[in-house]
């Protein structure tokens, strides 16, 4: 689907809820913004509607555009809470102890810091947040992990605590594994 058959140059808030109604019959699953720009209070507006109906998206020139849908993208898929709290007990109940999970540090509400998506164990619970087990990115190969023994070597991970007010406010995010790349990366080094 075009989004220039909606607008001829921006895009607003109200084009992307009309784009809405128009793909709840629509087979198509990619939104193409070649040609158009995105005004600036809409990229929440588009990552709720590409979560909705799993849209590829494609032809955003500018990257901080992509950057932004991506940040609110990944802010809607953590879990909903009133106050820090109830955030602590939805994220406890999210995730058990000995979970691997995807420590996500790469988007930001004001910029993107690169690729830093690092595969993670949570180890505890503290009071004020949680104490993860991060792995080493270039230790992310089966003959590391048994040249060392397992995913137990300390050679293998670094230890690191993350508050719940950083996940709550979208500083941090710990998701499950996005992708199947991801998943069967985790597969291959845990499961053995």
């Amino acid at each position: 689907m075009r989004v220039q058959d909606y607008t001829v140059q921006t895009v607003s808030k109200e084009i992307i809820d009309r784009i809405d109604v128009a793909l709840e019959n629509c087979e198509d699953h990619v939104l193409d913004f070649k040609d158009v720009e995105i005004l600036r209070f809409t990229h929440e507006h588009i990552a709720r509607v590409a979560l909705k109906y799993d849209l590829v998206i494609k032809n955003i020139m500018d990257i901080k555009d992509r950057e932004k849908i991506e940040y609110h993208k990944a802010l809607q898929c953590q879990p909903r809470a009133r106050d820090l709290t109830e955030f602590k007990e939805i994220f406890k109940k999210r995730f058990n102890i000995g979970d691997i999970c995807v420590l996500d540090t790469t988007l930001t509400q004001s910029k993107c810091r690169g690729a830093r998506r690092k595969i993670a164990k949570i180890m505890e619970y503290l009071p004020y947040g949680v104490s993860l087990r991060v792995y080493h990115s270039s230790m992310m190969q089966p003959r590391f992990f048994r040249e060392h023994d397992g995913p137990d070597s300390a050679e293998l991970f670094c230890r690191e605590t993350i508050r719940f007010d950083e996940i709550f406010h979208g500083d941090i995010f710990i998701e499950f594994p996005k992708s199947q790349i991801e998943q069967h990366v985790i597969d291959v080094l845990f499961k053995e």
